[in-house]
Formats: C-alpha cells, structure tokens, sequence
C-alpha cells in the first residue's frame, strides 16, 4: 500500500516517528489475549475478581487503540497539510 507520496504506507516510520497504527494493532491483539483468558480465569475458583480485572484491562487497551488510531489519522492530516 503507497502512502501517496512514495512511501510506503506499512513501513512502519514516517520521518523516525514509529506507526501508531502498529501500536494501535499491538493493544488490540492484547486486549483479544486479556478477554480471552478472562474466560478462563472466571472458571477457575476465586477467579471472579481475577477475570473483571482482565476485562477493565482489555477495554482499556482496546479504548487507548482507538485514540491512537485516531492519532495516527490526525499526524497523517497535518502532514499532507504540511506538504500542501
């Protein structure tokens, strides 16, 4: 995929500045992992307190993607602002 102007759009640095989206793409594979055994923990006796604390950890990390997502979507607008 070309960002535009030459560069590629997944390679991950625009001018040493590493990819939100990666990050972004990061928490969201986390917070998959965290509700994921929060199923398993809310089985296991005692582990009730456990398991909320997995979830609340996971939309957390799913709520901090999306600003950086977000972010990623603002940097990209001021830079073609910039280059306009």
């Amino acid at each position: 995929m070309d960002g535009g102007f030459g560069c590629p759009a997944t390679d991950g640095m625009i001018a040493g500045i590493p990819s939100l989206y990666s990050s972004a793409l990061d928490l969201s594979t986390q917070a998959q992992r965290a509700l994921h055994d929060s199923v398993g923990q809310a089985q296991r006796p005692g582990g009730f307190i456990d398991a909320r604390v997995s979830q609340i950890s996971a939309l957390n990390q799913a709520h901090l993607g999306e600003l950086l997502l977000q972010m990623e979507e603002e940097r990209n607008n001021a830079i073609l602002d910039i280059l306009v």
